[in-house]
């Protein structure tokens, strides 16, 4: 095969094209701190690249429901935390009516209990991030409020004396006076159960959460404080209710004592309840802060990956550089040589 000067020619300038675009990917690299900027520089790369990507997002989405989860549980036990001292002091003091005779002792103790049940409401109402830790799903309005006429207390615009929970526990529900004598039950409004999706596979069935599938970020004030009325004793099963029976008992003379024994005894079992869910939220912490571990070491993890995948080596590219700016240098003196001389050059 005959060789021509063109042909070296066009070989020279190729491959000196070659090495100054090797040279200007690798500087571009270098400057960029990406090992492509192009998905069509590196097809299979760029592939894997948008799927961490995809992933690490949605970890961290995830991780960031977590943590807001966790400070509204934090929030939540503060206040049932408050919440359980106050009933544990205001039954000390019913105690204490039952054993003194003394009417103004009785008096006194009377007013120190209405100001708890005051107390009680504050922290039943509380609020965290501008939601109602207690309103299930109302963050319309505070939950629980007085009947302006009677002071009885309302969940929702509904007396708590007159809510009702299905025997299989599925939802409260109240009737209203022409349904007395029917089987329509009226949902409790806004007190639906609140999810929120942690990265446990959240499922839809129609239109409603499946639980097993997402985490339960909200409290009903009615499975705390109590509903309906204690079928024994006829009394309120609410914890502000009965800590108003405690107080119109004790203000009563002569005070009848057997009662305000049943409303101390219902109170103890409020007071149980409060520490239950007090419990309950210190179970589903744990379970949140092994669920934040798993997806910190997840996220971490993606990071590098995706660090492997696009972000450049500056020791190992800067190495390639210099050795690209060797070639490209090599092939300028090496042009010199090789290039055909000039019509001058033949006459001299």
């Amino acid at each position: 095969m005959r060789v021509t000067q063109s042909m070296m020619t066009r070989n020279y300038l190729k491959n000196l094209n070659t090495n100054l675009a090797n040279l200007s990917e690798s500087h571009e690299k270098i400057s960029s701190g990406k090992k492509f900027t192009r998905s069509s520089e590196n097809v299979a790369a760029a592939a894997r690249a948008l799927k961490v990507r995809d992933q690490l997002y949605t970890d961290k989405q995830y991780l960031s429901n977590i943590q807001n989860v966790q400070n509204r549980l934090s929030s939540a036990e503060s206040n049932l935390s408050s919440i359980n001292s106050i009933l544990v002091s205001a039954r000390d003091k019913m105690q204490k009516a039952m054993t003194d005779t003394s009417g103004n002792v009785r008096d006194i103790l009377a007013q120190e209990i209405d100001s708890l049940r005051d107390e009680v409401l504050q922290f039943a109402n509380a609020q965290f991030s501008d939601k109602y830790l207690f309103g299930g799903s109302n963050n319309a309005g505070a939950p629980f409020t007085k009947d302006a006429a009677t002071g009885e207390i309302l969940y929702n615009g509904v007396k708590v004396d007159d809510i009702q929970k299905n025997s299989d526990g599925s939802y409260y529900y109240y009737k209203t006076p022409a349904d007395e004598a029917s089987d329509i039950k009226t949902a409790v409004p806004e007190n639906s159960d609140v999810y929120l999706d942690i990265g446990l596979g959240l499922n839809m069935n129609q239109n409603e959460v499946d639980p097993r599938s997402a985490f339960k970020v909200s409290f009903s004030g009615l499975d705390i404080l109590g509903y309906g009325k204690d079928a024994k004793s006829g009394l309120s099963n609410n914890a502000l209710n009965l800590l108003s029976d405690a107080v119109k008992t004790m203000s009563e003379q002569p005070m009848d004592s057997d009662k305000l024994s049943q409303i101390s005894d219902l109170m103890k079992q409020k007071t149980e309840n409060v520490m239950l869910n007090i419990t309950d939220i210190g179970t589903k912490c744990n379970f949140l802060d092994k669920s934040a571990e798993r997806l910190e070491n997840d996220v971490f993890n993606l990071t590098k990956a995706q660090q492997d995948l696009e972000i450049t080596n500056d020791a190992s590219e800067t190495i390639q550089w210099k050795m690209y700016n060797y070639a490209w240098m090599a092939s300028l003196q090496y042009g010199a040589k090789v290039l055909p001389v000039s019509l001058m050059d033949f006459i001299r």
